[in-house]
């Protein structure tokens, strides 16, 4: 295999601008993410090149994830990341988990590494975000367009742009109108299944141990692949919770339960 230049980018979202103009959020929950994109041998690639493979627990990435993606034949994506309580800390922390997914499971610890990118996650719990002020509107990572419990957010920015591009051609037609009702089309579109992501994130990766995330496993592998992708990735949280059955009902009285008990704790 031959070696090709190693690119570095590592980011943060963009939402400085309007909120220079416009009042931050109240309230965000963070975390930080590292990817590399590797280099490895045609059977490796093979055995891993229709897989999605997550890596959950104390082991593999505390408080987060870590993952091997298959890409173009003879690529991997091998990443890990982290929700950060407060302000998130550098990339630094999560190449040990990388390191360890690079030696111990695809056996490859000095696999060329062609790519080195990461970045900072942000997003404002309820989707408080300012979405516009005056002749600014904002799009993407820049309104928390991303969903928290799996740090997808690509195709979610590209549907948000979809929704705010009626807005924008219609401020382009009458100037000076602003963009009345942006705001609440994103929040209709998004706030109710991601309500349920902000808990499930806040829960698994801040609360749960490895014996919780264990059983969630179990759970996830009893049922077929439709389902799995359906809640995963379409975030049909409601569907998860008719499977789980009373076990769901169970554990959510529990929390709310400890909820209404602090409220009264000195």
């Amino acid at each position: 295999m031959g070696r090709r230049p190693v690119c570095q980018h590592v980011g943060r979202p963009r939402g400085d601008v309007i909120r220079q103009v416009a009042p931050p959020a109240p309230r965000y929950l963070s975390g930080v993410g590292l990817e590399y994109l590797v280099e490895v041998p045609a059977d490796l690639w093979a055995r891993h090149s229709d897989t999605l493979s997550f890596f959950l627990g104390s082991r593999w990435m505390p408080r987060g994830y870590s993952w091997i993606f298959p890409m173009e034949p003879g690529l991997l994506k091998v990443g890990a990341g982290r929700y950060a309580p407060g302000h998130p800390s550098g990339q630094a922390a999560l190449k040990p988990c990388i390191i360890r997914l690079l030696e111990e499971v695809l056996g490859v610890p000095d696999a060329p590494v062609l790519d080195v990118h990461g970045g900072v996650l942000r997003y404002a719990q309820g989707l408080r975000d300012p979405y516009a002020a005056g002749g600014l509107l904002a799009v993407g990572d820049a309104v928390s367009t991303l969903n928290p419990l799996g740090g997808e957010g690509i195709r979610h920015a590209l549907e948000g742009v979809e929704i705010a591009l009626p807005f924008l051609l219609a401020e382009l037609e009458s100037p000076g109108r602003g963009f009345p009702g942006y705001a609440r089309a994103m929040r209709r579109r998004f706030r109710r299944t991601w309500r349920w992501s902000e808990e499930l994130a806040t829960r698994r990766y801040l609360e749960d141990g490895d014996d919780r995330l264990d059983r969630m496993v179990r759970f996830l592998c009893r049922q077929d692949r439709d389902f799995v992708v359906d809640v995963l990735f379409g975030y049909n949280f409601a569907r998860a919770a008719r499977a789980a059955g009373p076990a769901w009902a169970r554990s959510r009285l529990a929390r709310i339960g400890t909820r209404i008990l602090s409220w009264f704790r000195p």
